[in-house]
């Protein structure tokens, strides 16, 4: 919700360059990549659908023509999404760290 809000306010002109309307949407993909749940919907889906070949959106047309038209095994989606895969963890341990660091510097004191 709040990527799409930064995404309508800052996205370009109709009549802009091309160069500038992909740097917009790698942006909005970084900023979407940024949230947990977009990652786990973005690998659950690769790994489910073995026929996904790449989670760029831009894909030239001799990307597609020379892609093999038989679906991915299981190894080599797990190949594709373990970016996602790692980012998930570290963001689950900074939050852990996070949340710890924070409990620590409470002071609590038995009322005895």
């Amino acid at each position: 919700m709040i990527v799409s809000l930064v995404g309508n306010a800052t996205s370009p002109a109709e009549t802009a360059a091309a160069s500038v309307v992909i740097r917009h949407q790698d942006w909005m993909m970084l900023l979407s990549r940024l949230s947990p749940a977009y990652l786990f919907q973005e690998a659950a889906s690769t790994l489910m659908l073995p026929d996904t070949r790449t989670l760029n959106p831009f894909i030239t047309q001799d990307q597609a023509y020379l892609a093999i038209n038989a679906p991915l095994s299981f190894g080599q989606s797990l190949l594709l999404v373990w970016p996602q895969v790692v980012a998930i963890v570290a963001e689950t341990t900074v939050s852990f760290a996070a949340a710890y660091v924070a409990f620590m510097r409470q002071e609590i004191r038995s009322r005895s």
